[in-house]
């Protein structure tokens, strides 16, 4: 005999998974170092969800004209991504552009010297429909620094820090762990 509780719930959260797929925007921030930016693109390009299954927003950092003219060419041969520009120095100040830039549902931060696994983006996915943050996990708080106001205006979730604004854990119990780099913030 199953466990009727058990059984509601995961037939619960199957039914939240087949309604939607959460969107996520990947931001990269770089700083004068479009060498390692354009293997990291590479990495994003062959995601197993497919360039329309999440965003992109390259930010360049206080980057060189030739560095901004390099970035310009890498995003424009992608159809998911976009670039943008931050004048005030410091890697805080470019990803909370990124942020606030981000339409999709979370953001997950990938630094420009990392490579996404091509199944990157659909574990992100699948552990947030796994744990299906409801709307508690809309006004976001980051728990790691302890701040009330997260980057993001508090449009979104916490999933960096494993969070939701209600102090429950949202990621913490996946089944695999996140790759080295990611640092999704929603």
């Amino acid at each position: 005999m199953r466990d009727t509780a058990s059984e509601t719930a995961r037939l619960a959260r199957a039914g939240r998974q087949a309604e939607q797929v959460p969107s996520i925007t990947v931001c990269l921030v770089t700083h004068n170092r479009p060498y390692y930016v354009r293997s990291c693109l590479d990495s994003l390009r062959v995601q197993t969800v497919g360039l329309d299954g999440f965003d992109v927003i390259v930010v360049d950092s206080c980057g060189t004209p030739e560095t901004g003219a390099a970035l310009r060419e890498m995003v424009a041969t992608l159809p998911n991504a976009r670039l943008l520009r931050v004048d005030r120095p410091g890697a805080s100040a470019a990803r909370n552009m990124g942020a606030e830039h981000s339409t999709k549902d979370f953001l997950a931060y990938l630094d420009d010297d990392a490579l996404a696994m091509p199944d990157w983006i659909e574990r992100i996915q699948e552990v947030i429909q796994e744990h299906a943050p409801g709307p508690a996990s809309s006004a976001a708080r980051c728990c790691r620094s302890g701040r009330s106001r997260c980057p993001t205006g508090g449009r979104k979730a916490c999933v960096a820090c494993s969070r939701s604004s209600n102090g429950t854990e949202a990621a913490s119990s996946a089944p695999r762990p996140s790759p080295p780099g990611l640092s999704p913030m929603a």
